[in-house]
């Protein structure tokens, strides 16, 4: 027990534990994070793949390599807390507080980061104007409003998801507007723009009146002519002149590109109307560490500050 005692109570094995873990985290963030395993055999050597996969190198912040090295550091600090406790009381040594209060915030943080790394949660949702989703809690996510805003030069300047959210029913917030740097809190959870995709629409119509849906990627044949929805370029103007693109294949072979609009013939059916609607990305995350995190953080930043301010009292006499 002596023997493990002092091994534990060391600093050198603190800086070692910390070395060890800083260069292991610097290593991890070259391989990406959470792929699918046939992505690192696709990308690395086998012997290499192998290795990262058999470690568990790929989800590192979650492996057992990295939660028994951030186990043996907080098992450090709190032996070198308490030993530093008894020493005081045995030797009747004055209080000073702030490194005490110090290493609690660093125990609090690290216990703070194992929950998140063991228990965060991330979900991505698409939701187009008037959908709804159901979240964790009773909560329930309505998309009013989706806006894609652009530079005069065509780049991407804002997406903004103008949602209502519910609770048992019961409308709590009402026409929140969600930016790229601005996410909405709910509960344990935050909602943040995450990204967006657009789907283009066509609806076709035959000769005896039977409609049919087309998106982008979709397509029929007509004559031994396979007929392909690529695209819809629009006319800002008049919506009505928008152009469905369409590729014209034979033998998968492209003959041609045409374009038409609304009420125009293609292959044996009528275009009776063509759109396009944005569907809004949301990632919601729920982490339960946050709060043991920002509570460590303020305890760590009031130890600092009252350990400046006790020495400089201590240098003053």
């Amino acid at each position: 027990m002596r023997y493990l005692y002092k091994f534990f109570k060391s600093v050198k094995l603190a800086i070692t534990v910390v070395l060890i873990i800083t260069v292991m985290s610097i290593l991890a963030t070259l391989i990406p994070q959470g792929k699918e395993i046939s992505f690192y055999y696709h990308n690395y050597s086998r012997f290499l793949a192998l290795l990262i996969i058999s470690t568990n190198f790929c989800n590192f912040f979650k492996s057992a390599i990295f939660l028994s090295l951030v186990f043996i550091f907080f098992i450090n600090l709190f032996v070198c807390a308490v030993d530093r406790l008894i020493i005081r009381f045995k030797r009747k040594i004055k209080k000073k507080l702030g490194p005490d209060i110090l290493h609690i915030g660093v125990l609090i943080l690290i216990i703070g980061t194992v929950i998140t790394a063991l228990g965060r949660r991330e979900n991505v949702f698409y939701l187009g104007e008037g959908d709804t989703v159901q979240l964790p809690g009773k909560y329930s996510i309505h998309l009013k409003s989706f806006k894609y805003i652009k530079y005069e030069d065509g780049r991407p300047k804002d997406w903004i998801s103008t949602i209502d959210v519910e609770k048992n029913q019961e409308l709590i917030i009402d026409s929140f507007s969600i930016e790229v740097n601005k996410p909405l809190k709910i509960g344990s959870m935050k909602v943040y723009q995450d990204s967006y995709y657009k789907k283009n629409k066509l609806i076709l119509k035959d000769s005896k009146g039977n409609k049919y849906t087309i998106t982008s990627g979709q397509g029929f044949e007509s004559e031994d002519i396979l007929l392909i929805f690529v695209d819809i370029e629009k006319d800002e103007i008049n919506p009505y002149r928008n152009r469905a693109v369409f590729k014209k294949l034979k033998d998968n072979k492209l003959i041609s590109v045409l374009y038409k609009t609304v009420s125009n013939k293609i292959g044996d059916f009528t275009i009776e109307s063509i759109s396009s609607q944005y569907f809004t990305g949301l990632k919601v995350v729920v982490d339960p560490g946050f709060i043991p995190v920002i509570f460590s953080l303020i305890l760590i930043a009031f130890g600092i500050t009252l350990t400046f301010v006790q020495k400089m009292g201590r240098v003053k006499k």
